[in-house]
């Protein structure tokens, strides 16, 4: 038998689930990509964040970065492409170099109107 906070947390995770969860989102946005509305994340960021368009939804990036010291200074990464809601990597890797400069402008613009 485990403690009352244990059998509390477990109470309120089988009744809440998933809505449980935070999510850190400084808003979303609709994104049409070939006439097809996408949902766009626009997360929460601290610091300075260095924003790609990478196809290969597979690879992994830095995203939180903590340099020591004298240290060699490393930039987080956020590949935009992996906060396009459900994208499937086909679709990703038949996207053209306009499309992806085409994300990134709009990323850019509506993250500024969430900020400022």
């Amino acid at each position: 038998m485990g403690s009352i906070i244990e059998y509390i947390f477990d109470w309120y995770k089988d009744k809440y689930g998933e809505r449980l969860n935070v999510d850190f989102a400084i808003g979303y946005s609709l994104l049409m990509i070939r006439g097809d509305a996408w949902l766009l994340k626009f997360p929460l960021v601290f610091g300075r964040v260095k924003v790609i368009c990478e196809r290969d939804l597979s690879i992994k990036h830095n995203n939180i970065v903590v340099s020591s010291l004298g240290g060699e200074s490393k930039k987080a990464e956020m590949n935009l492409l992996k906060l396009v809601n459900d994208l499937p990597q086909g679709m990703a890797n038949e996207l053209t170099d306009e499309e992806l400069e085409m994300i990134l402008g709009y990323y850019v613009y509506g993250h500024r109107f969430l900020t400022h």
